[in-house]
């Protein structure tokens, strides 16, 4: 149904008004979003000091912890926008593969952001003080053992199984590059849960999954697309 605008010389037209924003121009953007967040998460984790709980209440205090931690919210922000952007592109495509990985990946990307701004904030002020640096101590009252550590668990599952399957159904519907989508399927765990096994492994997976993202970002900026 046509719009009515009203024109100068006070005569109507049901000439549609045209949008600001293309289709287009909204996928141009989330392909700049993913490569954003593709260069922001290499950069927040390989900055990032070596993962340990065992030395929290230690690394907490270090000057680059509160820089590096803002990286990587900046870069889950990012994400959520960049992950908009990769499934507009293949939404018939992926099915409903990609539609239950899409939401279970930005709402875990969401949920992440609430992990990591007290890690960014809150830890090191903890840290600073004896009486409050106990709270830091892994396994303890916060972590695992409180809410924040089931906070924690909760949205990594969500995020890992989101991005699996929001992978996967990239991979199936071929829209984007598929060694883009492999790198980010490969990348996930090591980047979210690898370091708890082997210490070092997480920047390997940061790696892949912002070389991925990086990827998915140039082919959605730099082609020209048309919906139907």
């Amino acid at each position: 149904m046509s719009t009515a605008t009203l024109r100068q010389s006070g005569e109507y037209s049901t000439t549609p008004p045209r949008p600001v924003t293309s289709t287009e121009q909204l996928i141009r953007w989330g392909g700049i979003a993913n490569m954003l967040a593709g260069v922001l998460t290499v950069a927040a984790n390989l900055l990032h000091p070596p993962r340990s709980f065992a030395t929290l209440k230690v690394i907490a205090l270090l000057p680059a912890w509160e820089f590096v931690h803002a990286l990587g919210i900046l870069a889950l922000v990012l994400t959520v926008f960049a992950l908009f952007g990769a499934y507009a592109v293949q939404v018939r495509e992926s099915a409903r593969l990609g539609f239950t990985g899409f939401v279970l990946a930005v709402s875990g990307v969401i949920l992440a952001v609430g992990v990591l701004a007290p890690d960014a904030f809150i830890f090191p002020v903890l840290a600073e003080h004896p009486v409050t640096a106990s709270l830091l101590d892994v396994p303890g009252r916060m972590i695992p053992g409180g809410s924040l550590g089931l906070f924690m668990i909760i949205s990594a599952v969500i995020l890992n199984l989101g991005y699996l399957l929001f992978g996967l159904a990239s991979l199936r519907a071929g829209v984007l590059p598929v060694a883009a989508s492999l790198l980010i399927l490969v990348g996930i765990l090591p980047l979210t849960i690898g370091a708890l096994a082997w210490p070092g492994i997480d920047k390997v997976g940061a790696l892949l999954v912002g070389l991925g993202h990086l990827w998915w970002g140039y082919k959605l900026a730099a082609c020209s697309w048309t919906l139907t």
